[in-house]
């Protein structure tokens, strides 16, 4: 794969019971003279012999156009989670999320979890200050926001995850404050605190971490949808939970996922 970077910007190694393959993709065709040197090099320097190699042009595709006609609505509840190119049922509350750099689009096990989640809880009581940690697109934040919350906080490490939040959440007319933030000690996040209901999809170590900030950030009797996590990592996440005096209340598991609904203790009398 080495003596293929010179070249190209994406090298991938496809491994198989039979020959493996290894394709990079170029913006210009290689030098055919150097590349054969170079495959040659690396051939002897591995004891092997001598690698056959072909070249070939591949087809201009509209990548952003294929990747929208590929992402087709997706029905959650109440909700239906759609991009620009599509419009929802008139019966049902559309999210327009377009695909794009930042996790959330409504088909992962996780996402779709979370928003019956959240879902589930607002038909219960009102939602309070939310708490959306690792937003990615924005997605449960601007559902949370649909639902009636008072005040919605979305947060995320990375930039670029905070710029498509913000731009679907313009989109969908939605009242959320995003920021870039890590965890819910920062102070994009306390200033918005305490919250009723934290929402967090990220992962299992994260969630682990960050169980006695959780439990700090919630009000009395609050709530805390966690995420992101295989069923075999639920202990890793429950335990320092427990340990914070967060007790589980609901479980949702979709295939190997599990999404963990998690309660504040309420005050003593």
């Amino acid at each position: 794969m080495a003596a293929l970077e010179a070249d190209g910007t994406v090298v991938t190694a496809f491994e198989g019971p039979g020959p493996w393959s290894i394709e990079a993709v170029v913006p210009e065709a290689p030098d055919r003279a150097d590349l054969a040197a170079r495959l040659a090099l690396a051939a002897h320097l591995a004891g092997v012999e001598p690698l056959p190699f072909t070249v070939a042009a591949i087809e201009r595709r509209d990548w952003l156009a294929l990747n929208l006609a590929s992402f087709t609505p997706v029905g959650i509840g109440r909700f239906v989670v759609h991009g620009a190119h599509h419009a929802p049922p008139r019966h049902r509350w559309g999210l327009r999320i377009d695909a794009a750099t930042a996790f959330g689009t409504g088909e992962h096990p996780t996402t779709r979890a979370c928003l019956e989640m959240l879902e589930a809880l607002a038909c219960r009581r009102p939602l309070g200050r939310v708490l959306d940690l690792g937003t990615g697109s924005g997605l449960l934040a601007i559902a949370a926001a649909r639902l009636g919350a008072a005040r919605v906080v979305a947060v995320d490490i990375d930039p670029e995850a905070v710029c498509v939040a913000a731009r679907h959440a313009r989109l969908n007319r939605a009242h959320v404050m995003v920021a870039c933030s890590n965890g819910p000690r920062s102070a994009a996040a306390r200033r918005g605190g305490p919250y009723d209901l934290i929402l967090a999809n990220i992962l299992a170590a994260p969630l682990a971490a960050m169980a006695g900030d959780l439990a700090r950030a919630l009000v009395p009797g609050g709530h805390a949808v966690l995420s992101g996590l295989l069923t075999r990592q639920e202990r890793q996440v429950l335990v320092p939970c427990r340990r914070a005096g967060l007790r589980l209340v609901r479980r949702r598991v979709i295939g190997e996922w599990a999404t963990l609904v998690v309660a504040a203790p309420h005050p003593t009398a």
